[in-house]
């Protein structure tokens, strides 16, 4: 069985810190890094196939900015070589690949599955998946409603998810979503722990068409900046985002403590996560074949 994970020749074009510390470590362990040229999408995540208990599957990819943003169309299919497994597609459902956080029989999806799909969504994507599916609300201000910048998994029974008390100082909105998040979590079973966010150190008051004139690959007016906990894992490889301030090493100590069978490797996303993600994002896969 073969491992393998895909990146954008666009993301290395564009943010060469990422691209290439990714595609080092993992080839050095074992993994193979495929290329997908002809899209200026780096977020292959969001718009390439999920697997999921060894079945890939690809849903309509629909970003909030699609209209705006011409350079975000991947209707042409650039990955369509990646794959010599057979892919099963669902053009009427909607479905970002960030908003799949899966493991141990479980994925964990936010509720913007449900605004956009329907309530019978659920029982769909249980049958689909044949694993049990855990619904978490959208995080505040969150367009996109992924999960992967929300929850990651560290057992069958134990989660680890953003601490938002340095955010809630800022917006009071983030302590009751906290809350609920939690108490969803422990609803299904999980013990929690978390890990540091520092989204607050990001200027907040920049205003959207001056953060255009910046960033215009971004999906949303909503940065990335300081989601420690959108790292990649493949298989004893934990790839961590790092923002290049002091706290970054306490997001290496917990995930240290929390992945102790794990080599960890910082990468600098200090400037791709302005474009709305980091090191999950910008990664699709594991696949395995």
């Amino acid at each position: 069985m073969r491992t393998f994970i895909c990146m954008t020749a666009a993301l290395a074009s564009r943010y060469p810190e990422v691209f290439w510390p990714i595609k080092i470590n993992l080839e050095v362990s074992g993994v193979e890094v495929k290329v997908i040229h002809k899209t200026e999408n780096i977020w292959c995540r969001d718009w390439m196939p999920i697997q999921i208990n060894g079945e890939l599957f690809r849903f309509q990819y629909k970003t909030v900015e699609y209209s705006k943003w011409p350079q975000l169309d991947v209707s042409n299919e650039p990955w369509t070589g990646a794959f010599s497994s057979p892919i099963r597609t669902f053009p009427n459902i909607i479905i970002d690949g960030g908003n799949v956080v899966a493991g141990f029989g479980k994925v964990i999806m936010t509720d913007k599955v449900i605004k956009e799909n329907g309530s019978s969504i659920v029982g769909q994507l249980e049958k689909l998946f044949n694993s049990q599916i855990i619904i978490v609300p959208t995080e505040c201000g969150d367009d996109l409603g992924h999960s992967d910048g929300i929850v990651k998994f560290i057992n069958a029974d134990t989660v680890l998810i953003n601490d938002y008390s340095r955010i809630a100082k800022r917006d009071k909105s983030f302590y009751a979503y906290e809350n609920e998040l939690e108490n969803i979590l422990r609803s299904h079973g999980f013990a929690i722990h978390k890990i540091i966010n520092t989204y607050d150190l990001w200027d907040w008051n920049m205003p959207e068409r001056q953060f255009r004139q910046f960033f215009p690959f971004a999906d949303a007016y909503g940065p990335g900046y300081g989601y420690h906990i959108n790292f990649l894992r493949v298989g004893s490889v934990i790839l961590l985002p790092a923002m290049k301030i002091k706290q970054d090493a306490e997001a290496f100590e917990t995930i240290r403590t929390h992945y102790s069978d794990c080599r960890i490797v910082m990468i600098d996303c200090s400037r791709i996560s302005f474009e709305g993600g980091l090191v999950h994002c910008s990664t699709a896969g594991p696949y395995t074949s």
